[in-house]
């Protein structure tokens, strides 16, 4: 049940709440992308007379896609992004005329991709593993 909620800042904020335990939820509204990056701050103490600082530290990084043919040729392809072990991507797209940059919170993932060749007109897929640390920027080629 949503106790409380402020609009974003870059200071301080304080919220008074009763005693007892709290999860928050940080969302950085100024990502450009879908969805925005957020964190989660779990089973916050709260005790009488005591005040609680609690910091949500966004350690977004990036992933920049590609899609190339033979001879290095820009291709147009589709794409979602999954995260390891579910089965409903977390965002998707086409790939254009030069990289493409999401945010993305540190973890695992894997990419679904596919691109239709109109000479042989057969759909290609590929399935790639991506592992992200924090603050990191991964460039991925998609080479069909």
């Amino acid at each position: 049940e949503r106790i409380a909620v402020t609009e974003p800042l870059q200071d301080w904020i304080t919220f008074t709440l009763p005693p007892g335990y709290y999860d928050i939820l940080a969302v950085n509204d100024l990502s450009t992308t879908e969805p925005k990056p957020s964190v989660w701050l779990r089973d916050i103490q709260i005790k009488v007379g005591a005040q609680v600082t609690q910091e949500a530290v966004f350690t977004t990084a990036k992933v920049k896609l590609i899609a190339r043919g033979r001879n290095n040729q820009i291709l147009k392809a589709r794409f979602k992004i999954f995260q390891y072990g579910s089965d409903t991507e977390l965002f998707g797209g086409d790939t254009l005329d030069d990289w493409i940059t999401y945010d993305i919170a540190p973890g695992n993932y894997y990419i679904e991709a596919g691109y239709v060749d109109k000479v042989s007109s057969q759909l290609l897929k590929k399935w790639i593993t991506l592992k992200v640390a924090e603050n990191e920027i991964v460039e991925k080629v998609l080479r069909f």
